[in-house]
């Protein structure tokens, strides 16, 4: 138990570069992907068969799935190398296109491109699909590949203070869940809803979320699974902090969200600075009662509501923009604004209260968290505004009428957000199993990342057999 838990952590996390270099990586093969694939296939349509189907499903975990897998692993010492051999792949076909665009004699003038009307039919929020899928992928991936040796220790989660690629899993879940519950009434694309009948309350959140925390804790305590006891505490975990978040957002009104941040900010930070920060981090828990056994998991509560209300507000601001491309131009200028903004408040945090700690969820953490998952759903939106301009603008295989996504459907992001709750567990279960009949700790790097490779690709495989079925 001890060795699993000094495998899977770090004491000092990786710089915060990094961290957004990995994001830039994601975001750089994403918009590869729905560049070139119109360009290289002449814009037929990969829905017509099952060949096509299943092609664009290979296609697209090469460039949704792999680059995420890749940046955690082989290549985390050459995301510098990476970024910049993908801009340059990107900066070549983004060239052809806008020449073309410009030769073309029925080109639009760009006064029309940027004030046309983006009705719903053209999905104003598949940004937020794009966010969650990669979120649930960069989740999965790193869920198992920690427990090799490829995985790099300082993105595993840190002990105390620091930044780590797995410490902003729970923030990202907080942040992905008020993003989408304030922006569900823009769009419902990309959404999954549940019809209303007499169980529906079987089905919701706040019945969901305890059951499934609770059947964790029984199991891996019935099974004595190898858990790091730092990250939430002894019973506590993932889906009872998201549980909490959901009560806690229903009962409060929703009108003035930085007004909760800064309550539920301030009342944190005092608690921390206490002597609670301290009493968690530097041993002095004995977890002699169930208060402390779960210390981590009930004391980072507040952190994380205060993740919740500011990534609301965020939200409202998206939610309010306008029905224009220009707009939508802006709202993503903006956003990377806002991500600024974040990082200079969390260096004033970390000047003044200390460095950032996932266990404790304090004001830098809270800040960094922001900083960076604000960043991540600007560089997504980009995405969303680059196809729409793109459709706009009359470009070669983005018809005036046509959706500017459907030359590139189906598309594994679409799957996997609509599936989401199941592949999550699915991850959690397959690596469960993984870690019980392989020595994961002493296997070497290319059998890690066959393995890696193959888990993920069976992930995806159910998810998008799912879709495929079910037509959810």
């Amino acid at each position: 138990m001890v060795e699993h838990a000094s495998f899977v952590g770090t004491l000092s996390g990786c710089n915060q570069r990094e961290l957004f270099l990995a994001e830039v990586v994601v975001f750089l093969a994403l918009v590869l992907r729905n560049v070139s694939l119109p360009w290289v296939f002449l814009g037929r349509k990969f829905n017509t068969g099952t060949f096509k189907y299943w092609l664009k499903f290979s296609l697209d975990y090469i460039f949704l799935v792999l680059p995420g897998l890749l940046v955690m692993t082989v290549f985390s010492q050459s995301l510098l190398l990476l970024t910049s051999v993908l801009t340059a792949c990107l900066a070549t076909l983004l060239v052809f296109i806008v020449c073309e665009y410009l030769i073309s004699p029925d080109r639009p003038p760009s006064r029309i491109v940027l004030n046309r009307i983006i009705d719903e039919h053209h999905q104003p929020t598949m940004f937020l699909t794009y966010f969650r899928s990669a979120l649930l992928i960069s989740v999965a991936a790193a869920i198992l590949a920690v427990d090799f040796p490829v995985f790099p220790r300082r993105f595993a989660k840190t002990e105390k203070y620091g930044h780590s690629l797995m410490d902003a899993g729970v923030a990202g879940f907080v942040f992905a869940a008020a993003v989408a519950n304030r922006v569900r009434t823009l769009s419902t694309y990309g959404i999954q809803t549940v019809s209303r009948s007499r169980y529906y309350w079987l089905r919701s959140s706040y019945v969901v979320l305890p059951l499934i925390g609770s059947a964790r804790t029984v199991l891996l305590t019935v099974m004595n699974y190898p858990q790091h006891v730092t990250e939430y505490g002894v019973h506590w975990n993932f889906f009872y902090t998201l549980a909490v978040i959901k009560v806690v957002s229903n009962l409060l009104p929703r009108k003035f969200p930085l007004l909760w941040a800064f309550t539920f900010g301030i009342l944190q930070q005092t608690m921390l600075t206490s002597g609670y920060e301290e009493w968690i981090l530097n041993g002095e828990n004995m977890r002699e009662t169930l208060f402390a056994a779960n210390a981590e998991g009930i004391c980072s509560l507040m952190g994380y509501i205060t993740i919740f209300y500011i990534s609301d507000a965020i939200a409202k601001f998206v939610s309010k923009t306008g029905i224009r491309v220009k707009s939508w131009i802006e709202c993503c200028w903006r956003l990377y604004v806002f991500a600024l903004i974040f990082y200079i408040m969390q260096l004033g945090a970390e000047w003044t209260l200390g460095q950032p700690s996932r266990r404790v969820a304090n004001i830098s953490y809270v800040f960094s968290q922001m900083s960076f998952f604000t960043f991540t759903l600007a560089c997504f939106l980009c995405v969303q505004v680059l196809s729409i301009i793109a459709w706009a603008a009359n470009v070669p295989h983005f018809c005036i009428d046509e959706n500017p996504w459907y030359g590139v459907q189906p598309c594994l992001s679409t799957s996997i957000n609509k599936s989401g709750l199941l592949f999550f567990l699915l991850a959690n279960i397959f690596t469960g199993v993984l870690n019980l009949i392989i020595d994961t700790h002493n296997t070497d790097d290319i059998t890690a990342m066959c393995i890696l490779i193959g888990y993920l690709f069976c992930l995806c495989l159910i998810a998008h057999y799912r879709t495929k079925n079910n037509r959810i």
